[in-house]
Formats: C-alpha cells, structure tokens, sequence
C-alpha cells in the first residue's frame, strides 16, 4: 500500500460540499479529515499535524481567516488555502497577505482544486526537508561529534564553545589538512547563525589584488 502523498484537513460547514471534496482528494491519494466547524478544526490542529488545511472563508462559529492565525501560531510546516464565495473574494486576497498560501473560487473546479493541492503540499514537503538538511548538518558539526581527544583539541573545542555564541570575527591558521574548515563550519553551527548559510571561499583562487575587494567589496568606481 502506497503513503498518502500528503495530509489535508478540510474545514467546511456544508456537508455534501465537504463530501466531495474528500472524495476528490482521497483519490488523488491524499489523506483527508475533514470537520464541519471552525472549533472541531481548531481542536483537531492542536494534536495533529497537517500539510495542508483546506478551509472555507465563512464558517457557522468562526472565520477561516482565525483557522489561518492558529496555524501561524503554531508555526508548523503547514500552508492554509481559503476557499471563498463570488462576493467575498476581497477577503480571500486579505488572507493571502495574512499568509493564506491561496484561495479558491466556489463552486471549485476539480483540476484547479488538484493544482492549488499538489502545489502547496510540494511546497511544505520541501520545507519539511530543508528543515531536516540544516538538523543534520547542526548534528554532524556538533563539537561532539568531532573525533579527538588530545589535550590540544580539548583547548580547540574550548574556544570553539567560547566564540560561537559572540559576533567576534575568528581567524584560523595551521597547515592543510589539520580541519581548519571543520572547526570553521563549527563555529557556524554552533552560532546564532547556524539557520543561514555557510559560505567556504577559496582565496587561493582568487588574485591578490582582487582578494580584498571581493571579500569586503568596493565602492563603485574604484576601479
């Protein structure tokens, strides 16, 4: 049996609108709940994790929009798309700026609906990923993981957890192959910066006269 592609929770007070809806998806193979009231939604979202919520504007006790602001509580990989009336798409624009990831159109149009879908859920698969790539890599340059125990290693794993939280620039020197760049990207990981990028630049690459200006830049027409 194959996994579901994603997980969807749709929210929609119109019972045979709500049918059709899980009928569609589950034949995509998706895994669908689907609840008629803003409150069962919220309830449901607070023990289980979706990909997707799938959420009609106008609800009997609550506004989609008040489903979309508990997922950004939550802060969850997790995209919210609002589905709307003819005459309430103005509000249905207000919540993609709130961070709805879109809306759709009653009465939806199946391959429409399917597109919206599949392109959300892609979306929220590969932040799932990216979020796993940068815990592996946070993982992999902790300073536990480095093999050594000499006493001089000890002393570099010191400074190391020393330096790391500071904003203090670091130069490290020593012959190649003695895991300059190891220690470097350590540093990085174990920082407040370790969510953005590391960047490993060969200077020797680089000309001499050029090394400064493409490290720190320049001011336009200094050359």
């Amino acid at each position: 049996m194959k996994s579901p592609k994603g997980s969807i929770l749709v929210v929609e007070d119109d019972k045979n609108q709500r049918a059709i809806i899980r009928t569609i998806l589950t034949k995509e193979g998706y895994y669908v709940e689907d609840v008629g009231t803003g409150k069962k939604a919220l309830e449901i979202l607070k023990n289980h994790v979706f990909d997707l919520v799938l959420t009609d504007l106008r609800l009997p006790d609550l506004e989609g929009t008040d489903i979309l602001k508990e997922v950004k509580i939550q802060n969850r990989p997790c995209r919210v798309v609002i589905v709307t009336a003819y005459g309430s798409i103005p509000s249905a624009i207000e919540a993609t700026k709130l961070g709805a990831f879109h809306y759709l159109e009653k009465p939806l149009e199946k391959d429409h609906l399917l597109i919206v879908v599949s392109n959300a859920i892609n979306q929220v698969q590969l932040l799932r990923d990216n979020i796993m790539l940068k815990d592996q890599l946070v993982e992999k340059f902790q300073l536990e993981n480095i093999v050594g125990n000499h006493g001089r290693m000890h002393e570099l794993y010191r400074i190391v957890r020393k330096v790391a939280p500071t904003s203090t620039t670091v130069l490290i020197y020593g012959a190649s192959g003695t895991g300059k760049e190891l220690f470097a990207k350590s540093i990085h990981y174990n920082s407040p910066r370790k969510g953005k990028p590391f960047f490993a630049i060969n200077c020797a690459a680089i000309p001499e006269t050029l090394l400064e200006s493409e490290l720190f830049g320049y001011e336009k027409g200094a050359f």
